[in-house]
């Protein structure tokens, strides 16, 4: 994974649009960890909802909404264990108590596995990287630790490139 992580700084080296950024990151993690989705969401827009800002996907794979409703896929539990700062790992979606209820939601779009990390700033989870497997999967460590590497690297950086953009664009 280490080698990972320095091609993926390379290639983010010069990049200065946000939405680049985040198109190569979870492209990169998605083809590394050979998951159905990889995706970053944001902040709630409502309770009970997320935005998926950008988000990559195995050719072939469902589509997924922009918007999706956190409890259509998440328990209380699982949403409250995000928001402080907990990341969620999810081997099986059908064996798993705090997912078996919505293991229907999942399998319409082919989702057998999980593994979510939230960004903390200030107390508040500000995004979430996500990859999604098709099949059941047991999450080894050092999968867990880089999706915690690559987000506390690149999160920073796309928010200061959107800052940055958007202040050239009210100039």
């Amino acid at each position: 994974n280490d080698e990972f992580l320095f091609q993926l700084d390379e290639r983010l080296r010069y990049m200065s649009q946000a939405d680049a950024i985040i198109d190569e990151v979870i492209g990169s993690v998605g083809r590394h960890l050979d998951v159905l989705y990889c995706f970053f969401g944001e902040q709630n827009l409502w309770p009970g909802a997320e935005r998926i800002r950008r988000r990559w996907s195995r050719a072939g794979a469902p589509p997924l909404a922009h918007v999706h409703r956190l409890v259509d896929h998440m328990t209380p539990e699982c949403r409250d264990a995000l928001s402080a700062g907990n990341t969620l790992v999810i081997s099986d979606v059908r064996a798993d108590q705090r997912t078996a209820a919505h293991a229907d939601a999942f399998a319409a779009l082919g989702v057998g596995a999980y593994l979510i990390v939230p960004y903390m700033r200030e107390g508040q989870c500000q995004a979430r990287l996500a990859v999604l497997a098709a099949e059941p999967r047991r999450w080894r460590d050092d999968e867990v630790d880089l999706l915690r590497k690559v987000l506390a690297r690149v999160w920073p950086l796309a928010a200061n490139a959107g800052a940055t953009q958007a202040l050239r664009e009210s100039e």
